[in-house]
């Protein structure tokens, strides 16, 4: 009967994995480019965009004018609809961030 000590089955101390590669500023563009194509795909809007960065917006677009007419054309019953849809149709705001390494940061929305 033989036992064996854990040091004898010990498989060597890993390599520490290389430090990851910085992206191309191509490629940084083109990643940039293809989440705020997504975001687009759904819903939102591109209020402004550099290569490194892009803000997108989504809902507020409420039309006052419209919903007070309609409000008062049925004797203020299209009120809670208007309420509804001010709630509804708040507006949201979604930054989009390349950093060095090509990843797309979200923050908000």
């Amino acid at each position: 009967m033989s036992f064996d000590s854990p040091d004898q089955h010990a498989q060597p101390p890993a390599e520490p994995a290389p430090p990851p590669q910085q992206a191309s500023f191509e490629q940084r563009k083109r990643n940039l480019a293809q989440a705020v194509q997504s975001e687009v795909v759904n819903g939102w809007r591109v209020e402004s965009q550099t290569d490194e960065s892009a803000v997108l917006a989504k809902g507020g677009t409420t039309n006052h004018t419209l919903h007070l007419i309609l409000t008062i054309l049925t004797c203020s019953a299209w009120g809670l609809v208007w309420i509804a849809m001010v709630i509804i149709n708040q507006r949201k705001t979604l930054m989009l961030r390349v950093d060095e390494y090509g990843n797309v940061l979200r923050q908000g929305g």
